[in-house]
């Protein structure tokens, strides 16, 4: 499986590794940061990048920052496994997995459906697959940012690349993390209008962050 829904990631630490370890080995002149377990969130930036020698794409970039009581931020691409897992399967009273076809399942899209080998199984997509988690608004002709459904998209207009990822793990010790995480996609996916976004992590505890939200990027 791969992950190519997510563009680039680049991670900045205020606290890195050695850092911690300064700080430990000298507490009595600095002391350690204390943060919450559950990750907390900040706003920062969000821009358009246009396209460069970097990048053929016009690129959206958001900009949080991010603290953490024991560093137990991100997961690797190989990271399947429950409760990391992309989607559970559907089964009827009968514990067998639901298909294509069946009764009381949906016409065929590709969110609700995965085909493996011969069979195109009825799925439920799990929210704890990714760890960058973004929900998307439109400003509709009231001025009202209107929540543009993912699952509504991906049926009704083809619009099947999720707007939410994965970043890699940040550390391997059990530390105190602050830093800034920078995501970037295209923007090519969404429509020339005023949009705005809320954006919230998972540790991999399934601690959730709070939400935050960003300020309005216009593609007009």
């Amino acid at each position: 499986m791969t992950f190519g829904i997510l563009k680039h990631i680049k991670l900045k630490f205020k606290y890195t590794i050695l850092f911690v370890v300064v700080v430990l080995l000298n507490n009595s002149c600095k002391k350690v940061p204390q943060y919450p377990l559950v990750p907390e969130i900040e706003f920062l930036n969000i821009e358009l990048r246009e396209k460069s020698i970097v990048s053929i794409f016009d690129t959206i970039v958001f900009k949080i920052n991010f603290k953490d009581g024991d560093g137990n931020l991100g997961l690797t691409t190989d990271q399947t496994e429950a409760p990391f897992n992309d989607y559970n399967f559907v089964y009827d009273n009968f514990s067998n997995r639901k298909k294509f076809g069946d009764p009381s399942t949906p016409f065929y899209n590709k969110y609700d459906y995965e085909i493996i080998g011969n069979d195109t199984f009825l799925v439920e997509r799990n929210p704890y697959f990714y760890n960058f988690n973004i929900l998307y608004f439109i400003e509709n002709s009231n001025g009202n940012f209107v929540f543009q459904d993912y699952r509504d998209l991906c049926i009704n207009q083809n619009i099947c690349q999720p707007f939410s990822g994965r970043f890699a793990p940040i550390s391997e010790k059990d530390e105190p993390l602050e830093g800034v995480i920078e995501y970037f996609f295209q923007s090519s996916q969404f429509p020339k209008a005023r949009i705005k976004f809320q954006i919230n992590i998972y540790d991999r505890a399934l601690n959730i962050s709070n939400t935050v939200e960003t300020t309005i990027l216009d593609l007009r």
